[in-house]
């Protein structure tokens, strides 16, 4: 698996910041796509912050991540802040 960084992180409140590297280790220590997909909604029901933060899809060979705006948590980022390929 390839994880890359794609874009800076914006730190609008306090938990941004953790969640991220959070994310990033889940996305990191993945041993494969239906491990990374079970870590990703494990993450998700446990960490409130990663969903306040963060909008996820997936791809055929590929998990997107981008982040949130603060005062509008529905949307999301135009720049995609992480991809992982599998």
């Amino acid at each position: 698996m390839e994880v890359i960084i794609e874009s800076i992180l914006c730190r609008w409140n306090e938990d941004v910041t953790e969640a991220f590297f959070k994310l990033l280790n889940v996305c990191l220590l993945s041993c494969g796509e239906t491990n990374l997909r079970k870590a990703i909604t494990e993450l998700r029901e446990t960490d409130p912050s990663i969903d306040k933060n963060f909008a996820f899809g997936y791809g055929a060979a590929h998990l997107w991540v981008h982040q949130r705006p603060n005062d509008s948590p529905k949307q999301q980022l135009p720049n995609r802040l992480i991809i992982v390929r599998f």
